[in-house]
């Protein structure tokens, strides 16, 4: 603007020289001087008026102003500089104003100026168009439609393919109800999640925005949590295998979850993305051999993310040989000595005594009577 005002006072500079030149005619011609005189009376009366243009994306050229005065009305453009002089006004009061068009649609019209052009000096009047500006408003959801606090967002160009918080506009969080924004002025945007909270995805596609008015609201933007499953399987045949105890450990040593496998595998979801995890096997099923921890690392992926710990058979054991029964010792043998005979002989005496009680029982009733 420096420069723009020295070409103006080079002008004025140049304006006076000629007129001093002129006098200098005059007094050598004296029969010119009436006729010379007035010629430059006239120019002297007209030092005109600069109209300088400014905005606030840098926007100079082609601006139009309408400039009124007492039996005046033109309306001018703005060139390359952003400048309109007008040379060839008579002194008094004048209104400049902007007038709308293609040009000003994205900016703050400025309120006309009324100024006093003078015979001794030029006038010089200033313009500035602040861009108009609007509100992108969003809203930050996650698991059951819960809002997500503090999660990182940019607002970008609408070129921009390469999204970094270096490389943005403006960056933001997501305050305690899930919502952020965004003030710009008018103009096509791309709205982008750069980081989000432990335990979910982070959002891969841009959002684009184009901002026309005062409000922007966009749709909500829900995260994905990250998912894992966690099968213990037979090494041999490939399935489940239910009955193994297993513990997660967290990057930082911490325990997170303890579980005895079944014949389905192990769902964890909202495990932060990271590497480190370490599963371990406390106690094995019977039969199978514990095995050796597995580490591993969360992605950051809304894809189903599978950790599958195998199990050996325990080896089988070579049977032991039997230890031979001790043979019996022989029982000596017992000579018989007629001890048949004496069975057959007591076996008799007790026919006989029973003979005897048959007789003698119903007698003793018989003599009762």
């Amino acid at each position: 603007m420096a420069a723009r005002l020295e070409k103006v006072e080079a002008g004025q500079a140049k304006l006076e020289t000629e007129m001093r030149h002129t006098r200098m005619l005059v007094g050598q011609q004296g029969h010119k001087t009436g006729l010379v005189a007035g010629q430059y009376g006239d120019m002297a009366e007209k030092l005109g008026l600069l109209i300088q243009k400014a905005s606030e994306d840098g926007a100079l050229e082609g601006f139009t102003f309408l400039v009124e005065g007492e039996g005046y009305s033109q309306t001018f453009v703005t060139d390359g500089a952003g400048t309109i002089y007008i040379e060839d006004l008579s002194p008094g009061e004048y209104t400049i104003t902007e007038q709308e068009s293609e040009l000003t649609a994205r900016y703050e019209i400025p309120a006309g100026q009324t100024v006093e052009v003078t015979a001794d000096q030029a006038t010089t009047v200033e313009f500035y168009n602040a861009l108009l500006r609007g509100k992108i408003t969003g809203h930050k959801t996650g698991a059951e439609q819960a809002p997500l606090e503090g999660v990182t967002f940019g607002l970008f160009d609408a070129e921009v393919i390469e999204f970094s918080a270096e490389n943005a506009i403006a960056t933001t969080e997501t305050d305690a109800n899930g919502e952020f924004f965004f003030e710009a002025p008018y103009g096509d945007y791309q709205v982008k999640e750069l980081e989000t909270v432990p335990g979910y995805v982070t959002k891969k596609e841009s959002i684009a925005v184009e901002l026309d008015k005062t409000d922007v609201d966009l749709e909500d933007i829900a995260n994905s949590q990250t998912v894992v499953h966690f099968s213990k399987v037979d090494k041999d045949t490939g399935e489940e295998l239910p009955g193994a105890v297993l513990e997660l450990y967290a990057p930082d040593g911490s325990l997170l979850d303890t579980w005895e496998t079944s014949d389905i595998p192990h769902v964890i979801p909202g495990l932060p993305v990271g590497e480190g995890y370490v599963l371990r096997e406390v106690t094995a099923p019977e039969g199978f051999e514990v095995a050796e921890d597995v580490t591993f690392r969360v992605e950051d992926t809304t894809e189903i993310q599978t950790i599958t710990m195998e199990d050996e058979k325990t080896p089988d054991q070579p049977e032991e040989p039997e230890t031979p029964d001790e043979p019996d010792e022989p029982t000596p043998a017992v000579p018989q000595t007629g001890g048949s005979r004496a069975v057959i002989w007591v076996s008799g005496l007790l026919i006989l005594a029973l003979l005897g009680l048959c007789i003698t029982v119903p007698l003793l009733r018989h003599i009762n009577k």
